[in-house]
């Protein structure tokens, strides 16, 4: 059935039968998921892990900022 053809039936339902068709829906979208049907792919990740620029870098202002307010 095409959904152009299915819309229209669900238009039709009373509203408890539309929730359980959402319900239904929504399962099938979980269990696809779960079983790895939709897209695997990667992503890195960065971390602050051994980060010693970027520590240094926040270092250096926040030592500028604790002048400022002394001033």
């Amino acid at each position: 059935m095409a959904l152009s053809e299915l819309l229209p039936a669900l238009q039709a339902l009373d509203r408890s039968d539309k929730l359980r068709a959402m319900q239904f829906l929504l399962q099938e979208l979980s269990k696809e998921e779960a079983s790895g049907r939709l897209d695997a792919t990667e992503y890195s990740v960065w971390s602050p892990h051994e980060a010693f620029e970027a520590a240094g870098t926040l270092l250096a202002l926040l030592k500028l900022d604790g002048t400022r307010s002394d001033e």
